[in-house]
């Protein structure tokens, strides 16, 4: 009778040099393979909205072939706070939201500027540049620029050109060729929510703008409170990345013969009456109006942030739709304005 409790037997080949390598080979293809099939589900799949946006507008970038009378470039307070259809509504012609998240920077802007220029000609009228007052003094995150669908090396490239260090471009390179490893959160999210949510629909509309229905009291409170322990420690700089980004969109305006209308982000009520936060504020202006001095086509809009109720953000400084039509309908009404003031005037 067989002993129940005896082990088997493992019978191990002989190890050579070749074997060695071969099973290594196969091991990186295996691997190689799994990254090509992960990147094409995450594309359609993935629950990271922020991703899915930046496909998004760039998709959009990608599929222009006529100019466009208004682009409007910026981050997320943009993507959800200027409303095309505003432009459209008050006779000032198409307008494209391709706003998409703070931590792109300034870069990111102009290097969709220069690819829509490039795919359809320059904007007809103007470029509005929307941002948070809390954006400017941030570097570049690699694992975002691994997002941007350029070709390889386009982060040195151009008039917005900036240097990235060695371990800076592998987490480029890991962000856009390694979807195991950089978005495994997000696979295991897919996965576990199963095939019915694998076909998320589009963040924005056909003109790239998110409406939000849904104010967020306890969201925009929860916010204000983080931007009040932010700028208490904090004293503002323009980085390096930013100001590069700036100076190639305002350079391209002026010699392609557009404008180009630099915005300040809509704000919660009340927190523009915190010292610390107008300090800080006070020096962002500064820095941008000293920026645009320099421009014959560039405009300060909203030197002094437009406010809203709690009841029109879903955070300090992100609207719902209704919030973004009254955003949209004042930011026109500056851009009218402006000309009167001559370029360069904050208002």
């Amino acid at each position: 009778m067989a002993n129940p409790f005896r082990l088997p037997t493992e019978s191990t080949p002989p190890t050579t040099a070749s074997a060695m390598v071969r099973a290594a080979l196969g091991a990186l293809g295996v691997l190689v393979l799994a990254n090509l099939a992960a990147g094409p589900f995450l594309a359609q799949a993935t629950p990271n909205e922020g991703y899915r946006l930046i496909a998004e507008k760039w998709r959009l970038v990608e599929a222009q072939t006529a100019p466009v009378d208004w682009l409007l470039l910026g981050d997320s307070s943009c993507n959800q706070g200027l409303d095309p259809a505003g432009f459209r509504a008050a006779g000032l012609g198409s307008a494209l939201n391709l706003c998409t998240i703070g931590d792109l920077l300034t870069l990111n802007d102009a290097w969709m500027l220069d690819s829509v220029i490039a795919h359809a000609g320059p904007p007809r009228r103007g470029v509005v540049v929307t941002h948070v007052y809390d954006m400017w003094h941030r570097a570049p995150n690699p694992s975002l620029l691994g997002k941007v669908p350029l070709p390889w090396g386009f982060w040195a490239q151009g008039a917005a050109a900036i240097k990235l260090r060695p371990e800076q471009q592998w987490r480029v390179l890991l962000a856009r060729y390694a979807p195991l490893y950089e978005e495994s959160a997000s696979l295991a999210t897919a996965l576990r929510a199963g095939p019915g949510a694998w076909s998320p629909g589009p963040v924005t509309d056909a003109a790239g703008f998110k409406a939000e229905v849904e104010a967020n009291p306890e969201a925009v409170a929860k916010d204000v409170r983080a931007h009040q322990a932010f700028v208490a420690k904090a004293h503002f700089k323009l980085s390096a990345a930013n100001e590069a980004g700036l100076e190639a969109l305002l350079t391209a305006a002026d010699a392609r013969g557009f404008d180009v209308y630099l915005v300040n982000s809509p704000l919660i009520e009340g927190l523009d009456a915190d010292p610390a936060f107008t300090g800080y504020y006070a020096d962002v202006v500064a820095s941008l109006q000293a920026h645009v001095a320099g421009h014959r086509r560039a405009h300060l809009l909203l030197a002094a942030p437009m406010t809203f109720p709690a009841a029109e953000m879903v955070n300090a400084d992100h609207l719902t739709v209704a919030g973004a039509e009254r955003f949209t309908a004042r930011v026109i009404d500056e851009i009218g304005r402006s000309a009167a003031d001559g370029a360069g005037q904050p208002r």
